[in-house]
């Protein structure tokens, strides 16, 4: 499938049984240059990117001795642009040899998204969610989540995931689309605070002088409203 028929972030993990570069390959007979190339040109269609590794270059071995060994690069990872935005913190590495001819090969990946998403990026702790029991329960279960805390990056990771148990938390006390009859049920014996003098003064239009009041009021160079004027420009009066 061409990459740009997907925007979901595609990860492809396996044996794909071909070679990027000649560098891929030890022993034996010179690798084929077409092959190589179709399988370039095939991660290209499908916007996929080699994660490269740690460890040993080769994942595969035939196990033979001296000149007849043969070793190749040919267990991946490969992951579009968007899948790698999400998991900015991962590696992949290369581990020893078991029973068979390759390598296992192991993703490390954070336990948190980059998505710092938009929860994480706009997160702000209420003071009122500290009235309810299971607070103390829900940090704890994150905090504890990846043992003791001993860098900075991982202190970021443990907030991160505190910050999104606490969203979701949250969540539990929130009603979803509730209808007006519901509204109207619960705000018919909320106390009205404003006499009629009031709730007058509240519709009425405003003057020209409030309006001048509040304009003079601003900081000349205050960062500009949603129509791209800072205040001076009222202020000079250059639009009269």
């Amino acid at each position: 499938m061409n990459g740009d028929q997907c925007d979901l972030p595609w990860l492809c993990r396996g044996d794909f049984n071909e070679l990027l570069s000649r560098q891929e390959k030890r022993g034996g007979s010179e690798k084929s240059l077409s092959g190589m190339l179709q399988f370039r040109a095939a991660l290209d269609f499908c916007e996929l990117d080699d994660m490269g590794f740690m460890g040993p270059n080769f994942t595969w071995n035939n196990k033979r001795h001296d000149k007849a060994n043969i070793q190749e690069r040919l267990d991946r990872l490969l992951a579009k642009h968007n899948w790698k935005d999400k998991f900015e913190n991962n590696r992949m590495e290369h581990l020893g040899f078991k029973s068979s001819d390759h390598r296992p090969i192991l993703l490390v990946c954070s336990a948190v998204f980059n998505q710092r998403c938009d929860f994480v990026r706009n997160f702000h702790f209420e003071q009122c969610w500290l009235k309810e029991s299971d607070i103390v329960r829900v940090v704890e279960g994150a905090w504890n989540i990846r043992g003791p805390t001993c860098s900075t990056k991982e202190l970021k990771e443990k907030l991160d995931v505190c910050a999104s148990k606490l969203v979701n938390f949250a969540s539990l006390f929130k009603s979803s689309n509730p209808s007006f009859q519901d509204i109207s049920k619960a705000t018919v014996s909320i106390k009205c605070n404003l006499n009629d003098d009031h709730s007058t003064s509240w519709i009425a239009s405003f003057t020209a002088k409030e309006i001048k009041i509040v304009v003079f009021s601003l900081s000349p160079t205050k960062s500009p409203g949603l129509d791209g004027f800072q205040a001076i420009f009222f202020h000079t009066r250059i639009c009269l």
